[in-house]
């Protein structure tokens, strides 16, 4: 019940904001002069990310940085290593927003084409396609959104015949990017269709309370926690070490991979060391991280034993927890949730500048509850003509109807 309320009070909350924005009259925002002249100095372009020169490696880095809103899935560093450990028959697409002059890169997206999907069944382009990639969406300039939208909505409706649209399957649905996009796009003809879909834990490190995540916990929860942190501290010496230098990283990894797949991952086939491919992509990436200064391997210690280790990466001022693993003698102290809360401690400690911390996972995993905030992660469906927004607003009913009806069958009025 508790997962339930947190889902719809954050969904309810989106709404309000929704209504809020929704009430602003684009006009009062942006000028339609300044509007039209800059979008003719953006030019958008489809690269293929497999062969880019480093003048744009360099811009993409730029962008990432002064980004409204970083997502450390879309940068080059995690983007590159799994094309390569992971080649596909299709060539990926990077859309990308340029000024015509400079050079400057304004706005970016990674997607596959598809030919329809079950949201749209028109041809239109997905993001790309990785089963590690938690957090969707596109990278667009602090400074320069507007400018991109236009030229980015003038290139899909005017310039191009190919899609029909753009979907996005896991986007944080209240970035700034992402409504002002849904703004925009009334001007050309298209809609922006956000849906919230759930919950998904994380916590607000700048507003967190002194005395830390206990604060926000149910006295059941903190007994619970206090219980086990006892019952550990009997075993060896607690402590957390944030692996931040280059030389402590690389260890630091190889450590956690085979903590990872010492577990319920390996067994089941799906940690990082599961397959050739698979340890290709978490090394190569993992070096890219490192040597950027954006990975950060948390190690929980019992005396002198790992109990739970954690890939985590920097993208602006947010953290998002990649992985998790933990070592099986631990497990009846909750190793991986004793992690968790040791390591907000530290980020406020080492890393005051972080404002959220991302925990890349649904509403009902185990963090729910213990992080004690979340974002509200949903889909986002540009249709960019009148058959695509007929089509998705068809489909989306059709959803609906479906959704109603399995609650109506699983109802105990029905049996």
């Amino acid at each position: 019940m508790l997962a339930e309320f947190r889902s719809l009070a954050t969904v309810h909350r989106w709404h309000r904001v929704e209504t809020f924005l929704s009430q602003r009259s684009l006009s009062t925002m942006i000028d339609s002069t300044t509007r039209t002249a800059g979008s003719l100095r953006i030019q958008v372009r489809q690269l293929d990310p497999r062969i880019l020169h480093g003048q744009i490696l360099k811009r993409w880095q730029t962008l990432l940085a002064n980004s409204q809103a970083a997502n450390t899935f879309l940068c080059p560093e995690f983007v590159l290593p799994y094309l390569e450990a992971f080649p596909r028959k299709q060539a990926p697409l990077l859309l990308t927003g340029e000024d015509r002059e400079s050079g400057e890169l304004v706005g970016l997206g990674v997607f596959e084409p598809t030919k329809g999907t079950r949201a749209l069944p028109l041809p239109h382009l997905l993001p790309l396609h990785c089963h590690h990639q938690y957090r969707d969406g596109m990278l667009v300039s602090a400074t320069r959104a507007v400018e991109f939208f236009d030229s980015l909505l003038k290139f899909i409706t005017e310039e191009q015949d190919e899609w029909f649209g753009i979907e996005f399957r896991q986007l944080l649905i209240d970035q700034p990017w992402a409504l002002q996009l849904r703004q925009q796009a009334v001007d050309f003809g298209c809609s922006f269709r956000l849906t919230p879909r759930f919950a998904s834990p994380a916590v607000h490190l700048t507003a967190l309370e002194a005395a830390g995540l206990e604060a926000g916990w149910s006295s059941s929860r903190r007994k619970s926690y206090r219980r086990n942190r006892n019952r550990v501290e009997k075993l060896g010496a607690v402590r957390m070490r944030l692996l931040t230098q280059y030389a402590d990283v690389l260890p630091g990894v190889e450590r956690f991979l085979k903590l990872e797949h010492s577990g319920w991952k390996g067994a089941q086939g799906t940690s990082l060391l599961s397959t050739p491919q698979e340890t290709e992509f978490a090394r190569k990436m993992t070096r890219a991280y490192a040597r950027a200064g954006n990975l950060i391997v948390s190690e929980l210690w019992i005396g002198d034993e790992v109990a739970a280790s954690a890939l985590n990466f920097k993208a602006g001022n947010q953290l998002y927890a990649f992985k998790i693993g933990w070592n099986d003698r631990f497990a009846e102290v909750s190793p991986g949730v004793l992690h968790e809360v040791e390591l907000i401690h530290s980020l406020r400690e080492t890393f005051p500048a972080l404002a959220w911390a991302d925990s890349c996972a649904y509403a009902d995993s185990y963090l729910n509850g213990v992080w004690t905030d979340s974002q509200t992660v949903g889909e986002g469906l540009l249709s960019a003509s009148k058959i695509a927004r007929g089509t998705g607003k068809l489909m989306a009913k059709i959803r609906r109807l479906k959704q109603w009806t399995v609650r109506q069958l699983r109802s105990p009025e029905t049996l």
